[in-house]
């Protein structure tokens, strides 16, 4: 009679590591001549620091690649549990040499950019592995910490004097100008930090409805009249509006050149202003409800409206770009000038490209529109910030932005700067250019 044979008495064979495989993501079986070792290891006999040296042995007399990754593994967590995060460290180095696992990198993002504070190192390393997948769901939560840690920050304006209800940004090369609804009025250098705060915010509500940066002027917009600060000068000139205006219902201005403005008024159509003079510029009776205006490299306007769709004018000739969306927020070109992001209230964004439109999403209300390469961001009034073209994402308050609602949008090489209804300016560095900030 032939006697049962059982593989699993001998005292080498097949491994399976018990615990981790599955939050690993790694395979957790493998062939050993030291399997007797491993169940000695892998055994709840030993206490955890007796378990140490057998498995610096395992590690270093195998020749297997997933044997001495689970060698490194488990010792890099024995020594975790032990209180010594500097030697697991060490490990945990040596474990990802050997497979990619995305349960340890998250592990050194933690170590360097929490307990280290290193949160540089942290953010480069997150950069070459930003797309870590996580079954565990507290991994999944430390991760979104880590990531607000590491990436979102926060330019407060009442310590400078402003209140923190942003009605406008615009972008000036390196300085981020800065308008409040309380009337605040102020620069801020990227570069150096260096504030120039113009107009203290007045005792009630006065909004400063849009600011507009030429090379020369700042132009900004009130409820009465706007106003042009000298660069040069430093000093103010002021100059009114048509009759019957509302400054508040200023919606959009295109600046094409030093003297010579775009405006989009909601009641009041498309104006010209140029050099201190006003003219209509509705030849066509397209709407009087216009959102927003821009110029393209023709000098041709887009003019978005809230009840009549999208329309180009070139030179008095109005155009309608059919089969698009009726009620125009946002208006803003990619960077090779050949796609357009049109946002709209209560309708999504959309791409528009040759005339033609491609729908990106069906019910955000768009508040602003910028882009970082050839990908739009865009602010919306209750689902924080979205980007993409084919596949989309979002920052929320899931992602620690605050519940305040996007009230302005601008970026600059790949970082994110937006407004907020009294919560100041948020700021968002994940996908920064790396020529440009290190």
């Amino acid at each position: 009679m032939v006697p049962n044979f059982d593989p699993d008495s001998l005292t080498f064979g097949w491994v399976t590591i018990p615990q981790w495989p599955a939050r690993a993501a790694v395979i957790g079986r493998f062939w050993s001549l030291e399997k007797k070792n491993w169940q000695l290891v892998l055994g709840s006999s030993l206490p955890t620091a007796q378990k140490i040296f057998p498995l610096q042995v395992l590690y270093s007399q195998t020749l297997d690649s997933t044997e001495k990754f689970w060698s490194a593994f488990l010792l890099e967590r024995f020594y975790l549990d032990a209180g010594l995060p500097a030697q697991a460290r060490q490990w945990r180095s040596r474990a990802l040499l050997l497979r990619s696992c995305d349960f340890l990198l998250l592990d050194e993002l933690w170590y360097l950019a929490m307990i280290q504070r290193d949160q540089k190192a942290a953010a480069i390393l997150w950069r070459r592995n930003s797309s870590l997948q996580l079954s565990d769901a507290r991994d999944r939560s430390r991760l979104a910490l880590l990531r607000q840690t590491l990436f979102l920050s926060k330019i407060d304006l009442p310590s400078q004097g402003l209140d923190s209800y942003v009605s406008t940004l615009s972008l000036d090369l390196d300085d981020l100008w800065i308008g409040t609804w309380n009337g605040g009025l102020a620069r801020l250098s990227l570069v150096s930090g260096e504030w120039l705060v113009l107009e203290r915010p007045k005792t009630q509500v006065s909004p400063l409805r849009l600011i507009k940066v030429t090379r020369w002027f700042v132009y900004a917009f009130k409820e009465k009249g706007f106003s042009r600060y000298s660069k040069v000068t430093r000093g103010w000139k002021d100059f009114t509006y048509p009759p019957n205006w509302s400054g508040l219902r200023i919606q959009s201005v295109s600046v094409q050149d030093e003297e010579k403005l775009w405006v989009a008024h909601l009641g009041q159509g498309l104006w010209c202003w140029d050099s201190g003079q006003w003219s209509l510029a509705n030849e066509a009776g397209v709407s009087l409800f216009v959102n927003s205006v821009v110029l393209d490299a023709q000098g041709r306007q887009l003019v978005g409206t809230q009840d009549n769709g999208f329309w180009i004018r070139d030179s008095g000739e109005w155009t309608e770009v059919k089969n698009g969306p009726t009620n125009i927020s946002a208006i803003t070109p990619s960077p090779s000038g050949d796609t357009w992001a049109i946002g709209t209230w209560g309708e999504g964004l959309w791409l528009m490209k040759n005339q033609t439109w491609q729908r990106l999403t069906t019910n955000d209300f768009v508040t602003g529109i910028d882009w970082n390469g050839e990908n739009p961001w865009w602010g919306s009034v209750d689902q924080g910030l979205l980007h993409g073209s084919q596949h989309l994402s979002s920052l929320g308050v899931r992602d620690g932005l605050q519940d305040a609602g996007v009230t302005a949008l601008v970026t600059r090489a790949g970082r994110l700067y937006w407004g907020t209804m009294g919560q100041s300016i948020g700021v968002w560095s994940e996908n920064d250019d790396p020529l440009v900030y290190r």
